[in-house]
């Protein structure tokens, strides 16, 4: 008989009243630490955008969404857990770490030819739609409305077709996916991120989006496919390895594949396995250890050796060799960096520049995410919207590169270089529209090193209208990620800046190239504020350590100027300086369920029938503190009977192997069956609470509880008194709605302050 039809259901209304963990909470289904940075990133995705875990009502424009559950990803020393690692000794233990680094070295493999193939298709699928248009404009004598219309069927018509992917088959494809992967690292579950439907979405919704003209780039898809793969083989479901579940049935396991995972993407977008390794490192991940850091590297090399080999072979640079190593290659700089001391003051603003333009576009997207909070509340519209805007981004390009045309001759020395011939006579090329139409990956190393010069009106003309389009691209519901739009905007930036001293200041000998360089660097750290990651990205990129100074320079000069304006959309793990001036009694739920060490089957059922609490104190008759155990502890321990007589000394002992066997899906309270005869029977929970969990006392300052939340991995933390006895506990979410209210009172005084001054 299940245990739903063995007892009642009761009136829990009034159970736990004043607890955070069950009432409902207008949080959101971010509910990680550093969330106003999810929060920062999903303004691109739009989500919501406003703090840490407040969602408002539907009066003002928000949309309530549902609260999620936290991932155990702190280690339980149970004493059976402790047990079996004394049992299978070091050999145990080194064919465990064998496997870890062979999935690892999969996840590289497998997420470098994902890349590769994502890449070539786009490519080709983008080549054969400018090969139409070239036949048309010149089939109809450089006519205007047939190639303009010819166009916008084609892009508007990926568009919809990506928009209509993400919105009826996977929501949760739309976007850049980042933020949601990084609540997944920091222990926050959020449905359907890193399943393969959703990847595979992606993928040819991001296809589509790009042939389709949409000003948006790859790196955020190619890091959730890798994290998606890394899911994958971490639960056995790519290759047949998961039915040894020793070392895979566990959810800190899964997450230290998925970090592997994230750093393969980096890897495979620019080439760069350090680089990889330090985004895992600085914004991923937030507790790591030094096996974990070893392994992260492996798969970025093995996935930046897969694209360098696979697009080597197909460029033409033979099978074998491994002369290009990513998606994103500035190529080599021919002279070598040449700066003295009375080039800082330029670099510098260069740097100023670009804070001020990561601000303005993170200011930008927060407007327009609570704009479109207010109309894009039914799938029509927000395909509507996705279909408008490649409309308005196909329209301004294509009128603008054919109506101010800026044709100038193809010399000698730039035949390898991209041209778009687009109303231009034979031999010369149109400028606005080769800025406009080359992609991304391919327009940024030729802004860098391309011999050309362009025209300081076309590279104006460039800035003005790309970065509004990127703000407004980067909300609609296609997936999508800004990294590489954003190298693009700042390599023209920089180019622009360096052809003006070059021209009005001989003495200073600007290179252009460097000035590109720096572009690039500064509008990436005034978006993302990751100075390590991104010198390291930029310094591999360019296959030059010459250059690393003024990167570094340049970066941390952006970062600066933008931290005056804004968080970026990265933000740092760092506790708000709030924090300081509250406690934990503050944010406790003070009514606990504790479970003795020994309590029966009824006790148990009625528990979880009753709250949703996925952990629970453990104590004993002095109800003194002796572990913790979770929920799902709980339910396989009845699901697997493991209750007994206590008398008579028969209470079995649950395997380890059961608790991996039902990971990641643990019973449900439904599907266990219990006899009447059974509900008297106890357990004995002993073996398997940890018995050491972190706890605080109720005066501890609020700062310090975070920390240990993040740096820890935890799901729960018990409260205590002098006694150890259980008085309270913290969660996530009692952190997640504390701060939101916190974040959304003082943002209603900011707004009130601005409106009545």
């Amino acid at each position: 008989m299940r245990v739903q039809d063995q007892l009642f259901r009761p009136n829990t209304s009034n159970l736990f009243k004043g607890s955070k963990e069950i009432r409902k909470h207008r949080s959101s289904t971010f509910l990680c630490f550093y969330i106003e940075t999810i929060f920062s990133d999903e303004r691109h995705t739009g989500w919501h955008a406003n703090g840490i875990s407040n969602i408002t009502n539907q009066s003002s424009g928000l949309i309530e969404k549902p609260i999620t559950n936290s991932l155990d990803y702190d280690e339980i020393e149970s004493p059976l857990h402790l047990r079996e690692i004394i049992a299978n000794g070091k050999r145990g233990m080194s064919a465990a770490a064998a496997w870890k680094w062979i999935i690892f070295g999969f996840i590289g493999v497998l997420t470098g030819i994902l890349a590769f193939g994502m890449t070539y298709i786009t490519s080709k699928l983008y080549g054969v739609k400018f090969l139409l248009l070239k036949e048309v404009i010149n089939n109809c004598g450089s006519c205007f409305w047939i190639p303009y219309l010819v166009l916008l069927s084609i892009n508007a018509g990926a568009v919809l077709l990506s928009s209509c992917l993400v919105q009826f088959i996977e929501p949760a494809a739309g976007g850049s996916g980042v933020p949601q992967l990084k609540c997944f690292l920091n222990g926050i579950r959020i449905p359907k991120i890193v399943r393969m439907k959703t990847i595979i979405v992606k993928v040819l919704g991001l296809i589509l989006a790009q042939s389709g003209g949409l000003i948006l780039g790859k790196a955020a898809t190619l890091i959730m496919a890798g994290a998606t793969i890394a899911a994958g083989i971490s639960q056995g479901q790519i290759l047949t390895i998961g039915k040894n579940r020793k070392f895979l049935g566990l959810f800190r396991e899964k997450r230290d594949f998925v970090a592997g995972g994230v750093s393969a993407g980096i890897a495979a977008a620019y080439g760069a396995p350090l680089g990889g390794l330090l985004f895992a490192l600085e914004d991923s991940i937030s507790f790591w250890k030094q096996t974990l850091i070893w392994r992260i590297f492996f798969t970025a090399v093995l996935c930046a050796f897969t694209m360098s080999f696979l697009l080597s072979g197909i460029n033409g640079d033979g099978w074998g060799s491994f002369t290009q190593p990513g998606l994103v290659n500035f190529g080599k700089f021919i002279e070598k960096a040449e700066y003295n001391i009375y080039h800082l003051p330029f670099f510098a603003l260069i740097g100023m520049m670009g804070g001020l333009f990561g601000s303005f576009f993170i200011h930008v997207n927060m407007r327009l995410a609570k704009l479109r909070y207010t109309y894009r509340t039914k799938r029509s519209w927000r395909i509507i919207e996705a279909v408008f805007v490649s409309i308005l981004t196909t329209t301004i390009c294509f009128t603008i590169s054919a109506k101010l045309t800026q044709c100038k001759d193809i010399h000698d020395n730039e035949e390898n270089w991209t041209h778009y011939g687009f109303y231009c006579p034979e031999g010369k090329f149109n400028e606005l529209a080769t800025l406009y139409f080359t992609p991304e990956t391919t327009a940024v190393a030729e802004i860098l090193h391309a011999p050309r010069d362009y025209s300081n009106i076309s590279l104006l003309v460039f800035l003005f209208t790309f970065l509004p389009l990127a703000c407004l691209t980067s909300g609609i519901t296609v997936p999508s990620g800004t990294f590489i739009p954003s190298l693009l905007f700042g390599a023209t930036f920089g180019r622009l800046a360096g052809q003006i001293l070059q021209a009005n200041m001989e003495i200073i000998n600007a290179d252009t190239g460097t000035f590109s360089l720096l572009g690039c660097a500064a509008m990436l750290s005034g978006m993302f504020r990751t100075p390590i990651s991104l010198t390291a990205i930029l310094i591999e990129t360019t296959n030059d350590i010459s250059y690393a100074p003024p990167i570094m320079f340049t970066v941390i000069v952006a970062k600066w100027i933008g931290d005056l304006f804004d968080d970026g959309i990265y933000n740092t793990w760092d506790p708000p300086q709030w924090m300081a001036g509250k406690s934990v009694s503050d944010v406790m739920s003070g009514e606990l369920v504790n479970l003795t060490c020994h309590p029966t089957v009824e006790k148990v059922v009625r528990t979880l029938q009753e709250c949703e609490h996925n952990g629970f104190p453990v104590v004993d008759e002095g109800g003194r503190l002796r572990g913790q155990i979770l929920r799902s502890q709980l339910t396989v321990i009845l699901y697997e009977g493991g209750y007994g007589r206590m008398e008579d000394g028969d209470v079995p002992e649950v395997a380890l192997d059961c608790f991996r066997y039902h990971f990641p899906r643990f019973p449900e309270l439904h599907e266990i069956q219990v006899d009447e005869s059974e509900l008297d029977m106890k357990l004995n929970l002993l073996p398997y609470v940890n018995p050491n969990p972190h706890t605080v006392t109720p005066n501890t300052n609020l700062s310090r509880a975070y920390r240990l939340f993040r740096s820890m991995g935890l799901r729960h933390l018990p409260v205590v008194n002098e006694k150890n006895q259980p008085v309270g506990m913290v969660t996530r979410k009692d952190l997640a709605f504390y701060s939101g209210s916190c974040e959304k009172n003082a943002e209603q005084q900011l707004e009130f302050s601005t409106f009545t001054s």
